[in-house]
């Protein structure tokens, strides 16, 4: 005779069932001990993101709303969306209730005065490691979920281990300082309800996702793959459509709501310069195709071809140099002098925000087309989560201005998704490996070096060890050991052999980030050629 749960169609779970509680209770386990790992963590390197959040906290609490966005006291404006500025307000309550509103914490200070105390720095740190409460919940959701297949289901404790342990996050979240965890957790619910396909659910996830973006706007890009995603599986009529319009709508402008009532004069023009000043902050173009550490991505890739294009011009025709009239070639200064502002290439063409959008668009076009092709009967396993995750990889390698730790979207989401099927599972190991390694320069100081190259490799050997148990040692290739030795031996020479031999050189101190920089962006833009296969399997 056969029983409820052998009956149960593939593909479902029932967050009652005994494995599923288990999966619940192991990833409990598992945040708490890296919560503990957080702690230990607060005492570490905190990068100059820490001040940013900081003077938010500051900004939020003492101004006025219409003033949020035009405070400049200090170069660490605010350039969130409204909602993440009304949750930066929400934690500035909390510490004047605990602290009074005189506390050094949420002063308004420059930028020459702006050293938080002991008790600042741990309730900083300690809002971070609070509020990955919504990853966690999110993991869990997502491996007791009904559109979660067997394989998902049967190792859901693996996959709540790989992500709260997840290297990139400990390393930008925890010790750099961001809240990368607590946003990516929001997306993932989203995802979780959209794969759902029930109604309610459906429209609860395209609520979280409207407040996502009015979380952190770099999420945009993935709007595309929500709308194609909804309008071909839900909005079966123009009731749907109209409702799903309303939900989203409503997502996005109800953040906006204090802003707009505290707008001075409360006129036409008024609201539309407000608006214009709050989109100018939240799209900040003057800051240039590039940061200051490149991104390993498209343009990372581009702004290398140049450079070494510009010292080869300078070698053979002088610091400068004219080419049918135009003048060439940059003598200082430039892209990897660590400034954050507008330094365009010196000699290949400046890439304007509209190309970079243009190539977004065309390289999210198969991804578009996959969707829209997909029939509504027919689920193909989490073929929602890996449009997201390919879309968000999309947007890493030809976003304008992207930074390094955009790649963690992607990184989580495949690792959500690496027990489906051998090739999901290489694609994850490897982007996280190369996306990982790409984040070490963030920390620089040499205490927390150990820290981080064992973030690094013990993640690694974590996710390669469980993964294999699933898949056998066909896994890895042996490629991918000539990989992992050469990103070993360029933590070598970055860390050790420049600092040692070329460290007096000042010339040759932008080595160390551009060669992580190129290195990365050749690896990944491999790994971005070979993704699009994955939506087929």
């Amino acid at each position: 005779m056969v029983s409820k749960d052998e009956r149960r169609p593939l593909g479902t779970t029932d967050c009652r069932m005994p494995l599923s509680g288990s999966t619940q209770n192991v990833a409990l386990v598992i945040f708490f001990g890296v919560s503990l790992l957080k702690v230990l963590l607060v005492p570490s390197y905190r990068s100059t993101d820490f001040d940013v959040h900081r003077n938010w906290l500051s900004i939020t609490h003492h101004l006025p709303v219409n003033e949020w966005y035009t405070a400049d006291h200090s170069r660490h404006t605010l350039d969130y969306p409204p909602l993440f500025a009304l949750f930066e307000k929400s934690i500035s309550k909390l510490a004047a209730v605990l602290w009074g509103d005189s506390w050094v914490c949420l002063a308004l200070l420059k930028d020459d005065n702006n050293v938080p105390d002991d008790a600042c720095v741990w309730f900083c740190r300690a809002s971070v490691i609070v509020s990955d409460i919504v990853l966690l919940v999110a993991v869990t959701v997502f491996v007791c979920s009904t559109s979660s297949s067997a394989k998902t289901r049967l190792h859901g404790k693996e996959v709540a281990l790989i992500t709260l342990t997840n290297a990139g996050l400990l390393i930008l979240d925890h010790v750099h300082f961001q809240y990368n965890g607590f946003l990516l957790g929001l997306l993932i619910l989203s995802i979780t309800f959209i794969e759902k396909r029930r109604t309610t659910i459906t429209l609860a996830g395209a609520f979280l996702f409207g407040s996502l973006i009015m979380m952190k706007h770099l999420y945009l890009p993935l709007g595309l793959v929500y709308f194609i995603f909804l309008l071909r599986h839900h909005c079966t009529s123009i009731v749907r459509f109209i409702i799903l319009a309303v939900v989203t709508i409503t997502s996005l402008g109800l953040p906006l709501v204090p802003f707009l009532l505290s707008t001075q004069p409360m006129t036409r023009d008024g609201v539309l310069q407000h608006g214009a000043q709050i989109l100018s902050r939240l799209f900040p173009f003057g800051r240039g195709l590039v940061h200051a550490y490149w991104a390993g991505n498209a343009w990372g890739l581009y702004m290398g071809v140049d450079r070494v294009l510009n010292l080869g011009c300078r070698l053979l025709f002088g610091s400068e140099f004219v080419v049918d009239g135009k003048r060439l070639g940059r003598n200082g200064g430039g892209s990897t002098d660590g400034l954050v502002n507008d330094v365009p290439p010196a000699i290949l063409p400046a890439v304007s925000p509209l190309f970079c959008i243009a190539f977004i668009v065309l390289f999210s076009a198969p991804v578009v087309l996959t969707l829209w092709n997909s029939k509504r009967s027919k689920r193909r396993k989490h073929l929602f989560t890996r449009a997201i995750a390919s879309v968000a990889f999309t947007t890493f390698m030809f976003g304008y201005h992207v930074h390094e730790k955009a790649i963690m979207t992607s990184v989580l989401l495949y690792g959500l998704i690496s027990f489906e099927n051998i090739e999901l599972a290489r694609m994850f190991l490897r982007l996280s490996v190369v996306g990982h390694f790409s984040l070490l320069p963030l920390l620089f100081k040499k205490q927390e070096l150990v820290i981080k190259v064992a973030l690094w490799i013990l993640h690694m050997c974590l996710s390669k060890h469980l993964l294999m148990v699933r898949f056998g040692r066909r896994l890895v290739t042996q490629w991918d050991w000539v990989v992992f030795g050469g990103l070993i031996a360029v933590v070598i020479f970055v860390e050790v052999i420049h600092p040692v031999f070329l460290g007096g050189v000042e010339k040759l101190q932008f080595i160390p980030l551009m060669l992580t920089s190129m290195v990365t962006a050749i690896l990944n833009a491999i790994l971005f050629a070979r993704h699009f296969a994955l939506l087929q399997k």
